[in-house]
């Protein structure tokens, strides 16, 4: 199974004889969303790739430290940074197999029971579920990472204070007054580099989630389509988004006057 997914869902052949299928019963709009919910897919893991990545960046940055207290401080944050980046990548490739083994499982009964039937043989609700567990995921990896963000500036401000006192030190023995400590300049240094490279891992994951509310929405539009009756007008991929938008800002809103009560 895992040669058969290395190989872009597009170019599996499995995949090609359903959409054709799809088309051929006249569910082109089926057919596009479910080639938008898998190139969105394959878009997120390519985010996720890139975030790892650059964590792998992250890492060779620190070990060129001199201070080994803050380099350890720093490694730990690294490495709990990529575990949340590896975990959200992982339940990403569990929905990406979930897709292709439906849509392989629906090829095979619609040669037994007809193609009438393909449109309603994917469980749509079981992928929006294991997108949402992706989303989850994702909102953690950020919150983590702004977590370590954080926590390398705190070290970065003690690698100043640190510089500078050894410094003021320096000047005493010599007979040198003590100087006031001047402020860090953020963008300079190698702590600098590495506040950059933890950033550009947070916008990255934090990027993905329009992306994620676009398969959301054909995975639902897929779902409403198939359960429709001929005549019923199903809202399209746009207004579902708009849904789910005003869905996330109405849980929002809601959970802390929930929290309020308690």
């Amino acid at each position: 199974m895992e040669s058969t997914l290395a190989v872009s869902l597009g170019e599996q052949e499995h995949l090609k004889e359903f959409f054709d299928s799809m088309r051929a019963a006249g569910k082109k709009g089926q057919a596009e969303d479910i080639e938008n919910l898998l190139s969105c897919i394959e878009s997120m893991q390519g985010d996720l790739t890139d975030a790892l990545d650059e964590v792998k960046y992250l890492r060779e940055q620190i070990k060129t430290m001199q201070d080994k207290t803050m380099q350890a401080k720093l490694q730990k944050a690294q490495e709990e940074m990529q575990e949340y980046i590896h975990m959200a990548r992982k339940e990403m490739g569990k929905v990406k197999q979930e897709v292709s083994e439906q849509i392989r499982n629906a090829v095979y009964t619609c040669k037994k029971k007809g193609i009438q039937a393909l449109g309603s043989m994917l469980d749509a609700a079981h992928i929006y579920e294991g997108l949402s567990r992706v989303e989850l995921h994702l909102n953690k990896s950020v919150a983590a990472i702004e977590q370590r963000i954080e926590k390398a500036d705190r070290i970065a401000d003690e690698l100043h204070g640190i510089k500078g006192h050894m410094k003021n030190i320096g000047n005493v023995a010599v007979g040198k007054p003590a100087g006031e400590l001047a402020e860090r300049d953020s963008s300079q240094g190698m702590m600098s580099k590495i506040e950059k490279s933890m950033e550009f891992c947070k916008r990255l994951i934090a990027g993905m989630s329009q992306k994620m509310l676009r398969a959301k929405a054909h995975i639902l539009h897929f779902r409403r389509a198939a359960e429709s009756k001929g005549e019923e007008k199903v809202a399209s991929v746009q207004e579902i988004m708009k849904e789910l938008r005003e869905a996330s800002a109405m849980s929002f809103t809601v959970q802390p006057r929930v929290l309020e009560q308690r």
